[in-house]
């Protein structure tokens, strides 16, 4: 933002920033992010349908917060 010339889309960051929120904090989030990476590889090799992917993933983020 002290760059000189300014840049020509630092007009836009001042809506901006009224409308940020922080993300919730959990302190199971480093599980729900493995649970996460797992889940969604079997995406990524396409050897599960995104609907099978989607129970799965829950069923672990749903451990993981019980």
């Amino acid at each position: 933002m002290e760059q000189s010339p300014r840049p020509k889309n630092l007009k836009y960051l001042q809506p901006l920033v009224g409308k940020l929120r922080s993300l919730p904090y959990s302190p199971t989030w480093p599980q729900i992010g493995d649970a996460w990476t797992k889940e969604t590889a079997f995406l990524q090799q396409g050897t599960q349908s995104p609907s099978d992917v989607a129970r799965a993933l829950a069923a672990a983020i749903n451990t993981v917060l019980q």
